[in-house]
C-alpha cells in the first residue's frame, strides 16, 4: 500500500498551477536611454499584483526601477526592499529601450513560499508600446495603459525560491 509523506501532500497542494496564478498589472511605464553626457539606462513602472489575497503579498502597488551605467543592464534580480519584489532585464535581451524583455517576480511566504513570474517583451510598435527620439535620448512607455495587465505563471511549496542571482 502507497503511503503518502506530508511533504508529497504539500508539493501537491502547491503544485504549479496558473489557475491560482493573479496577474501583474504595470502602470506608469518607462524606459529610457541616455547617450549624453554618458550612456545610461532606466526602466520604471508600477506593479500591482491584481486580486492577490493579503496571503498572496496582496494587491497594493509598488514602484520598481532597474538602472545602470554602460551597455549591458545588471544580469541580476534588483529587490525593492523589503517587498518581495524583484525585477531585471532578461539576460541578453536588452537591444535599447525599444527592444528588451523584462522579468518581473513576487516572492511571498506565508505558511508556505510562492513565487509569481511574469516575462514581459517591449518591442517598439507592438501593443501600444512606442518610443519618442531626441538627440541625447529615447523615451519609451504607453499612451493607454490598459492593456498592461500580464499572465503569471505560479510556483509553490518546496519549487518557491527567492530568485536568483540577486545584485
Amino acid at each position: 500500500m502507497n503511503r503518502l509523506t506530508f511533504a508529497t501532500i504539500v508539493a501537491s497542494l502547491f503544485a504549479t498551477t496558473t489557475a491560482q496564478a493573479p496577474p501583474f498589472h504595470i502602470e506608469n511605464f518607462a524606459a529610457q536611454d541616455i547617450r549624453i553626457p554618458s550612456e545610461s539606462h532606466n526602466v520604471s513602472f508600477t506593479v500591482k499584483h491584481l486580486g492577490a489575497a493579503p496571503q498572496q503579498g496582496g494587491d497594493a502597488p509598488f514602484d520598481l526601477s532597474i538602472a545602470w551605467e554602460g551597455c549591458d543592464p545588471p544580469p541580476c534580480y534588483i529587490n525593492s526592499e523589503g517587498t518581495g519584489w524583484y525585477t531585471r532585464i532578461v539576460p541578453g535581451s536588452y537591444k535599447g529601450a525599444t527592444d528588451f524583455t523584462l522579468e518581473i517576480v513576487k516572492h511571498n511566504i506565508y505558511k508556505a513560499a510562492t513565487t509569481w513570474t511574469a516575462r514581459i517583451p517591449y518591442v517598439e510598435g507592438s501593443a501600444g508600446y512606442d518610443c519618442s527620439r531626441g538627440g541625447q535620448s529615447t523615451l519609451c512607455g504607453f499612451q493607454d495603459e490598459s492593456d498592461s495587465t500580464y499572465e503569471t505563471v505560479y510556483v509553490g511549496g518546496l519549487e518557491a525560491e527567492y530568485p536568483s542571482p540577486r545584485c
